[in-house]
């Protein structure tokens, strides 16, 4: 059995009742996501106590996706939170679940991480 490789990435997506946005956000990451051996990632959703069954779709759907599950709403920032604290990636990447991403995302964002003097990095578009 060989060890796995702690994620150079993790992907945190906060999230309420938002079950219809994660199937598209997280499709687009699954078509986008680059080579394992090269960029090891994780996928995090933190649930912010939705009450669509977003967990139990999550699990029989997403079986790669490490679901933290919120006991009660407290919000967008506190389930970012709890995903970011759950992370165990060198990198975070902080995405809304209404979000599709593309082809060489995930290799552009930790491009500039190359120079020590960056410290983070968003989109502009």
């Amino acid at each position: 059995m060989s060890a796995e490789r702690s994620p150079i990435l993790s992907i945190v997506i906060p999230s309420y009742n938002g079950r219809p946005l994660l199937a598209t956000c997280l499709a687009s990451i699954a078509r986008a996501r680059p080579d394992p051996k090269h960029y090891p990632l994780e996928i995090i959703v933190a649930d912010d106590a939705s009450d669509d069954d977003t967990v139990a779709w999550l699990a029989a759907n997403h079986a790669d996706v490490r679901v933290i599950s919120l006991k009660t709403n407290g919000g967008f920032v506190l389930a970012a939170n709890a995903g970011i604290e759950a992370a165990r990636g060198a990198f975070i990447q902080l995405l809304n679940n209404d979000t599709e991403v593309v082809s060489g995302w995930v290799e552009a964002g930790l491009k500039p991480f190359s120079d020590p003097r960056i410290a983070a990095v968003a989109p502009l578009t």
